[in-house]
């Protein structure tokens, strides 16, 4: 067998010696066992695709692959202590964005040494399927340990925000931010002609109610299949061409889908009445029936399925044309995707107001360049478009339609949804001749909170 030692070469870290021996003092303060504990505050903050992503960012690493290559390490098998400490390296690296430490091979194998039940954790998770989502959510490995402590030493409040979240969508809703988010899209939408795509950013923390808001428009955790076909890495590897007739037949699908949901329940509820004043009630109470933190009900989860089986059929059978810059041609509508948007809204009465709402949430994960999944190098406007642009595309396409985009985040960068004109692709956009849409920030705060009196 090689010699491992030789395969597990310290990996690059971005600190330097003295910095890493200041902050690991650091995280070697007292409390030690809350610092071990993971947190489940903290591994939840991270949705479980993004978790599926990291995992397999690490399987990627570099150091990790030459261990395979060397045949040296296998799946599902114990790992002895230096190959611990490179599988932790991979995993603190590829979630520094979450806030880990991006920690190299030497770093981690201190911590190891001073902590061994670190390593078998990373052991346990490795015979386990590869699987780190409660090795993220351990303080100790984290920027800010101290801080996060006050998270892992309190999961009955975490478990009690879950309980919370959970029920506030079987209860009415409180405040009237749902009024100023209606507000906001109908004042923007007054004069098509100057907004470039019919869609808004709604950028803020979590807990400050963005999905609960946007259920009054439509409806909500994550659902896998879309998350696998639109933004996982595999779909960023895409050549652009397939990356844009990938976006375009899931939006034709999905509109398919929902058109063919609408006609059939029509045929139980006759009549433009029950249209007008009962449907959206019903497709909320449908795709939400079941839910809990966690998971989707069945019907949502095989409405999504039907949507994706179709939107890959819909890649063999159509020769999709090739994507235009828009620099270079003024977008026109497409025909496919308007014809299918169209026939969705001709359910309802002719009307000026919005009929269909589309809601991303954690949208961010859209975002993504090819850069950021270590397959290219590329930056700036050089880099290969995000499935974003591909969606952006296709939604100014309906831009004509009572058709309105919602994109959810908390990371807290505006700039990912509203990139700055100068480095956008629309030269109408450039010369401010269209406009994005601003985003809506008037969530409000404490809406359930009783009313303080002044004597």
């Amino acid at each position: 067998m090689p010699n491992d030692k030789a395969v597990a070469s310290p990996m690059p870290s971005r600190t330097s010696r003295a910095d890493v021996i200041g902050r690991t003092a650091l995280a070697m303060s007292p409390a030690s066992d809350d610092l071990l504990k993971a947190s489940e505050a903290i591994y939840n903050s991270i949705s479980d695709n993004e978790h599926q992503r990291l995992d397999q960012a690490v399987l990627n690493n570099v150091y990790v692959k030459a261990f395979f290559d060397a045949q040296s390490i296998e799946s599902e098998q114990p790992l002895i202590p230096s190959q611990q400490s490179v599988v932790l390296s991979a995993i603190c690296q590829s979630a520094a964005e979450y806030g880990l430490k991006p920690l190299g091979a030497q770093e981690t194998q201190r911590l190891i040494a001073q902590y061994p039940q670190l390593g078998s954790a990373v052991n346990a998770a490795w015979i386990q399927g590869a699987h780190f989502k409660t090795i993220r959510g351990i303080p100790l490995l984290r920027e800010n340990p101290q801080d996060a402590t006050g998270s892992a030493t309190n999961e009955p409040l975490y478990r009690a925000s879950v309980r919370v979240t959970e029920k506030s969508w079987d209860h009415s809703y409180i405040g009237d931010a749902y009024l100023a988010l209606e507000k906001h899209i109908t004042e923007y939408r007054k004069n098509l002609d100057n907004s470039y795509v019919p869609y808004c950013a709604i950028v803020q923390s979590s807990g400050t109610g963005k999905s609960r808001t946007v259920d009054e428009f439509s409806f909500p955790p994550s659902d896998a299949q879309v998350y696998n076909f639109l933004a996982s890495d595999s779909v960023h590897e895409l050549a652009k061409r397939d990356l844009d007739r990938q976006v375009e037949a899931f939006m034709i699908a999905l509109f398919e889908k929902c058109n063919e949901v609408i006609k059939r329940v029509l045929g139980d509820h006759p009549g433009e009445s029950w249209l007008e004043t009962q449907a959206a009630m019903w497709f909320r109470g449908k795709m939400t029936e079941g839910q809990s933190f966690g998971s989707q009900g069945a019907y949502r989860i095989q409405f999504y399925d039907d949507v994706i089986k179709n939107a890959n059929k819909i890649i063999q059978r159509v020769d999709l044309p090739k994507p235009k810059k828009a620099r270079n041609s003024d977008p026109t509508q497409d025909p496919l995707v308007y014809s299918k948007a169209d026939e969705l809204t001709k359910n309802w009465k002719e009307t000026s107001n919005v009929i269909i709402y589309l809601a991303f949430d954690e949208a961010h994960s859209l975002t993504r360049r090819m850069r950021d999944t270590g397959k290219g190098t590329e930056t700036g406007a050089d880099a290969d478009p995000p499935p974003f642009y591909y969606l952006r595309k296709v939604l100014r396409a309906c831009r004509t339609l009572p058709l309105f985009t919602i994109f959810l985040s908390t990371t807290g960068r505006i700039d990912q949804f509203i990139p700055p004109k100068e480095d956008d692709d629309s030269a109408r956009l450039q010369r401010g001749e269209l406009r994005p849409i601003p985003p809506f920030c008037a969530l409000g705060w404490d809406h359930g909170a009783l009313p303080f009196l002044l004597r």
